[in-house]
C-alpha cells in the first residue's frame, strides 16, 4: 500500500509495530505509542519480540476509549486466550523484566541479527544480479542497548532488487531463480514493482 486507504475525519491510522523492537531497529526515546493521535492504534506482538510464535499474545495501544472498548469486545468474541499461552507469555515477559534493558535475551537476539545481516551484506556486495536495501547510517540507541553504541537497523526481512542488466539463463526472473535456490519470499509485483 503506497497511500492511505481510509482518510478524513473518521479515518484511523493503525501502526503495525510487530517488528518495532530493539533487536530489529534502534529505538530512541519513548516507544511508538507517543506518536499516536487520539484515534490511532498501535499493534504489538510477543512472538516477534522473543521468537515465541506459538504464544499468540499481542496487544493494542490507543488513546481512544471507544476504540479500546471495541478492540476488547472483538478479542472477547474471538475466544479466550488459552491459559497455557497466558502462562508462557507471563514467563517470557517476567524474564525480560528481570533482565532489564540491555538484558541477555535481547542482547543475544541483537547479536544474532547483526551476524545475519553481516553475512547477507558480504554475500550480496559481490553480486552482479542482486542488491539489498541500504540499512542507513548507524544511530545512537537508547537504554534497550547494553552499551548504547550506535548501530544500524537489523530488520527481520530483506528487500532484494534484481539489478538492471542482470542476465539470467533462459529468461528466468530473479524471483524464479531465488525459488530454485529455495529462498522464499514475496514477488515485488505485490508491492507495486513492475520489474521482474
Amino acid at each position: 500500500m503506497r497511500s492511505p486507504v481510509v482518510s478524513g475525519e473518521n479515518g484511523r491510522a493503525v501502526f503495525d509495530s510487530a517488528y518495532y523492537w530493539p533487536h530489529f531497529t534502534p529505538i530512541e526515546g519513548a516507544p511508538r505509542t507517543t506518536e499516536l493521535r487520539e484515534h490511532d492504534v498501535a499493534l504489538f506482538t510477543l512472538s516477534k519480540l522473543t521468537g515465541h510464535a506459538g504464544t499468540r499474545i499481542g496487544w493494542a495501544v490507543t488513546r481512544d476509549e471507544t476504540v479500546a472498548t471495541r478492540i476488547a469486545a472483538f478479542v472477547k468474541n474471538a475466544g479466550e486466550l488459552p491459559r497455557e499461552n497466558q502462562l508462557r507469555g507471563l514467563a517470557v515477559l517476567t524474564v525480560l523484566a528481570n533482565q532489564g534493558p540491555g538484558g541477555a535475551l535481547l542482547a543475544t537476539a541483537l547479536k544474532e541479527m547483526e551476524r545475519r545481516w553481516g553475512l547477507l551484506e558480504k554475500v550480496l556486495s559481490s553480486s552482479r544480479c542482486y542488491a539489498m536495501q541500504d540499512r542507513g547510517t548507524a544511530t545512537k540507541t537508547d537504554a534497550w542497548s547494553a552499551d548504547g553504541a550506535p548501530r544500524k537497523p537489523t530488520p527481520a526481512y530483506v528487500w532484494l532488487e534484481c539489478l538492471p542488466g542482470a542476465v539470467l539463463a533462459g529468461g528466468e526472473s530473479c524471483y524464479d531463480r531465488l525459488l530454485a535456490w529455495n529462498v522464499k519470499g514475496v514477488h515485488g509485483k505485490h508491492y507495486g514493482d513492475q520489474v521482474t
